[in-house]
């Protein structure tokens, strides 16, 4: 499989996607500013738990994109090294084979845990049971390989 379109992607077409579902909490967090003491939704500790949860699901993509480039700028490298974000090796396991393993696309820490207690297969189960469709069933066609 070609991994090199990924990298070729501009700013907003490798973040948009995960940067709409964010939205709502921003506008939130705008129409409620954060107060001390005073109700939840004013919280501090709340506004700061949503902006950096929602940096971190806004840039998952550009994390991912780094692991398919053929080279990372130094803080994105340093990152890979101290396990931070995913490193080209630790992905390269989910591109090889058939697709049906480490699915965890920014950091990776979860992947091996979950492989082994088969969630994956379980969800992919769940939605053959739901709508039919089987995992990885037209992958040659999407790939363009049919």
């Amino acid at each position: 499989v070609d991994q090199m379109p990924t990298p070729r992607h501009d700013f907003i077409e490798t973040n948009g996607d995960n940067a709409m579902p964010v939205l709502p909490f921003m506008v939130a967090m705008l129409l409620f500013p954060a107060e001390p003491n005073t109700t939840v939704l004013r919280s501090p500790t709340l506004h700061a738990f949503f902006i950096v949860a929602s940096l971190c699901v806004a840039f998952t993509n550009q994390a991912h994109k780094m692991s398919h480039s053929v080279r990372q700028p130094f803080l994105v490298r340093k990152l890979m090294d101290a396990g931070i974000i995913m490193s080209q090796k630790h992905h390269r396991i989910h591109h090889s084979g058939d697709f049906s393993a480490y699915y965890c696309i920014t950091t990776g820490w979860l992947n091996a845990p979950l492989d082994a207690i088969g969630f994956w297969r379980g969800c992919e189960a769940v939605i053959t049971a739901t709508t039919g469709a089987i995992p990885r069933a037209d992958d040659k066609e999407m790939l363009g390989d049919k």
